[in-house]
């Protein structure tokens, strides 16, 4: 093998291994975030994802984590109330898998200097571009089904 072939190879290897450790999906983005890109997908989209911030209290009983849906306007709104997180935490981060019509968001808390102390938060996550049909929503904390429920999107 020539000297420039065995470069060629060595350079092609190198930007496979490159694009794998970027989390590349064939170079392209296809996966729905809450990253801002335009996922280039023609199906559902996560188009928005925020958070409360540290919620006081104001009564003695801890509320119950939940959820609540809603649909308007093209956008299917999921409120995931009361979570615990990290009081310091930067963000929230929300990815979405569908499979049929069970759709699982995954949050994942990015707090890169954690305090010793947590909150409860309500995160919402607005998704645009799913068909009619009877949902079921799984939202996910720690890779562990947290809550759910199910709407109807007419």
């Amino acid at each position: 093998m020539k000297r420039a072939d065995v470069f060629a190879l060595v350079l092609l290897a190198a930007s496979a291994l490159l694009c794998i450790a970027m989390g590349c999906n064939g170079c392209t983005d296809n996966d729905d975030d809450d990253s801002g890109d335009d996922d280039s997908g023609s199906g559902p989209d996560i188009q928005d994802v925020s958070n409360s911030g540290c919620k006081e209290d104001e009564t003695d009983a801890e509320p119950a984590e939940g959820i609540d849906l809603s649909y308007a306007d093209g956008f299917l709104t999921v409120v995931h109330t009361d979570v615990v997180y990290n009081c310091c935490l930067d963000r929230i981060d929300v990815t979405m898998q569908i499979e049929g019509t069970v759709i699982s968001l995954y949050e994942t808390e990015v707090a890169p200097n954690p305090c010793d102390c947590i909150c409860r938060y309500d995160v919402t996550t607005r998704i645009s571009g799913l068909e009619s049909g009877t949902y079921t929503v799984n939202i996910y904390v720690n890779n562990q089904i947290s809550v759910s429920g199910t709407i109807e999107i007419p």
